[in-house]
């Protein structure tokens, strides 16, 4: 388990920490990357931990209301399968 550990990249390892503390990721990242890093975390959810992400755009205008509707995930859009948080080896 150790060595899986020591082998995630930054993005795996922040994600690894808000699942053990229970916690939604809030990333930032330089607009130009936005796309990149959401597809990136998009892939270390469903493929090393098996579990859905959902990613917000926020502004300084964004409600409350609109936060809380917007972190919650509807059942139909829900993958068929949905396997329980595991450890899986490195993204190629």
């Amino acid at each position: 388990m150790v060595n899986v550990v020591q082998e995630l990249g930054d993005l795996e390892l922040a994600v690894l920490v808000c699942l053990v503390a229970d916690q939604h990721c809030i990333i930032k990242a330089p607009e130009e990357l936005l796309d990149d890093v959401e597809a990136e975390i998009g892939l270390i959810a469903t493929r090393r931990f098996g579990l859905q992400s959902k990613s917000l755009e926020c502004s300084r205008t964004t409600s409350v209301e609109e936060f809380s509707d917007a972190v919650v995930v509807d059942e139909n859009d829900r993958e068929d399968e949905v396997r329980s948080p595991t450890l899986y080896p490195p993204l190629p």
